[in-house]
């Protein structure tokens, strides 16, 4: 009986023991829990308080940047203005205004205005009552300047080489209507004093292009990267194709006169194209040289040769489905607009027009090339005047 009164009393206080331990731990959950709780409404709130805080600084920036849009220069602001809302159909009224009333230069002589061309197209468009040849509609417009000074074929025989102006599709996007602005002037390669081995004298092939430079259009159409600099230069490097045909000076006086041994000529094709983004109207250009014999050759060396140098730039009109119908209203383009004189701006004081730097030995030169503008998918005029 001893006995068993002991067993009795240690269950119970082992009972006992387990009923205060799980109680302890009840506890011990019930606290982690409510700290939990706490973390999380901390974590919460301080949530709360950073998204408050994060509102109150973009107001306090959107505050800022209308102070700003306020008080900078306006020439700057319309910069902005124009980055955030690159379609030409969204922007000013009064931009809008300047590129119709704006031309894009084809040479001293020529400008080319947005006016003939919409009246071009909307002419065809009434003859052909929505239907027709579109090459019939582009042939018929050729705008060419007959100035001499232009005219640099070999002989009397061949036709001038006058630059001109016509429309096309894009050379690598058919589904646009573009303004090929070009020129290709000649340039007789006997009218070098070629070395005894017959090459081109580098100092003499540079003043040709500078020579052509010289004349309007070969700047306007294809501008060097920077003053002075000659792209016409890199058909002719010592590494090219077409290298060994140029005498580089490395020292000493090349030897001039007549050829110990008949001269082989350039290449019948192309010496090298340069494109900057040309055929797709994002007033891209083109250069391209390659040999011509004159219709008086009287042999087939280099020195019956000359030089062809094509000078191209295009500029996007409209899309090609807008030509047939009349209920599309044509409107320039982003494009036209970077491809604007900006001598010809009918407003030059106007805000939204961007100061041009005209010091030819700045690096923001106004006809120094520039890279492609990155203007958005171009909105078309049917979205806005149906």
């Amino acid at each position: 009986m001893f006995v068993f009164s002991v067993w009795l009393r240690k269950r119970r206080e082992e009972r006992q023991l387990i009923k205060e331990i799980e109680a302890r731990e009840a506890e011990r959950r019930i606290q982690q829990e409510k700290q939990d709780n706490e973390i999380e409404a901390r974590e919460a709130e301080m949530g709360i308080q950073r998204e408050k805080r994060n509102d109150q600084q973009a107001q306090a920036l959107l505050l800022t940047l209308y102070e700003l849009q306020r008080t900078m220069d306006p020439l700057i602001a319309a910069q902005v203005y124009n980055i955030r809302f690159c379609p030409l159909i969204s922007r000013l009224p009064e931009e809008l205004l300047m590129c119709q009333q704006g031309s894009v230069q084809l040479c001293e002589h020529i400008q080319i205005t947005w006016a003939s061309i919409k009246a071009h197209i909307d002419g065809w468009r009434q003859q052909q009552r929505g239907g027709g040849d579109w090459q019939a509609c582009f042939d018929s417009f050729n705008i060419e300047c007959h100035d001499a000074s232009h005219d640099t074929r070999c002989t009397a025989s061949e036709a001038p080489t006058w630059p001109r102006a016509r429309l096309g599709t894009g050379t690598f996007d058919s589904s646009i209507v573009v303004l090929n602005l070009e020129w290709e002037p000649h340039s007789r390669i006997d009218a070098l004093a070629l070395t005894a081995d017959g090459r081109m004298p580098a100092p003499e092939l540079r003043a040709l292009f500078q020579r052509l430079r010289t004349l309007e259009p070969a700047d306007t159409l294809c501008p060097p990267c920077r003053p002075g600099a000659l792209p016409e230069m890199a058909f002719f490097s010592p590494y090219s194709r077409t290298g060994r045909f140029v005498y580089y000076k490395t020292g000493g006086l090349y030897e001039i006169g007549p050829p110990r041994t008949p001269l082989s000529p350039l290449p019948p094709y192309s010496l090298l194209v340069w494109h900057d983004y040309h055929g797709r109207g994002k007033n891209g250009k083109k250069l391209d040289i390659r040999p011509h014999y004159p219709t008086d050759a009287g042999g087939t060396g280099i020195s019956s040769q000359c030089l062809v140098v094509s000078y191209e730039k295009d500029v996007m009109i409209c899309k090609t489905t807008a030509m047939t119908d009349s209920a599309v209203k044509i409107i320039p383009t982003d494009h036209w607009l970077h491809a604007m004189d900006t001598q010809t701006y009918p407003h030059p004081q106007a805000s939204h027009i961007r100061p041009q730097c005209r010091n030819v030995t700045c690096r923001n030169y106004y006809r120094t090339r520039k890279d492609e503008h990155a203007c958005p998918a171009w909105t078309s005029a049917d979205d806005v005047y149906r």
